[in-house]
């Protein structure tokens, strides 16, 4: 546990339902929600959330599961368009932005939608791999089992890319450690029916 006294925040009211840092009393906020709110049919997902957050503030929305932390982050970012409220980004409404303007704008997000390769560890995964770790893992003959799929590695993966589509198709991985890891499929552009033709002649 870190040793450094930090000066306790003192939070001060704006002329605004929220609370800031009283560092930034004298900025406007630069991400406010006002009375923010969506329904999905009868079903009242998020009533009534109010939020500044300062310009030199760091926020976290916490909460049980099924509070709706998401829906908000999908209200922010205007992935839903809000039944009810206003967004204002540096002062300006964003009430007519679409998701990628908003994007543009500053306010961006990541999805909780996170794929490991099962045969890395927790530290490779994520701080990326050196030049022989991601040769090996188009080496490894190993399986390892997983609950979530069915594990077979990147070998095997990029072997049936090969065989359905030929040499020219399949993965590349680019891995610099402390750094992270790029995945990318190669894969050609066909109809549905003929990549289902492909599965079962080679089923």
């Amino acid at each position: 546990m870190s040793s450094i006294k930090r000066q306790e925040t003192k939070l001060v009211p704006v002329p605004s339902v929220n609370k800031i840092p009283e560092r930034d009393v004298d900025k406007s906020p630069i991400l406010e929600a006002q009375h923010l709110g969506i329904d999905f049919g009868g079903l009242t997902a998020v009533n009534e959330f109010n939020m500044a957050i300062g310009r030199t503030e760091i926020a976290g929305l916490i909460g049980p599961n099924g509070a709706g932390k998401t829906t908000v982050f999908n209200l922010l970012t205007k992935v839903y368009q809000p039944t009810r409220g206003t967004v204002l980004l540096d002062g300006v409404d964003t009430h007519n932005m679409n998701t990628v303007q908003v994007n543009k704008a500053g306010i961006a997000r990541t999805f909780q939608n996170i794929r490991l390769f099962n045969n890395l560890s927790v530290e490779d995964n994520g701080l990326g791999m050196t030049e022989e770790q991601v040769e090996r893992l188009f080496t490894d003959t190993g399986h390892v089992p997983s609950r979530r799929g069915s594990g077979i590695g990147v070998k095997n993966v990029n072997e049936r890319i090969h065989l359905y589509f030929g040499k020219n198709y399949g993965l590349s991985i680019e891995s610099e450690p402390d750094e992270g890891t790029t995945v990318r499929i190669h894969l050609p552009a066909i109809a549905y029916e003929e990549a289902v033709g492909k599965e079962e002649k080679h089923a």
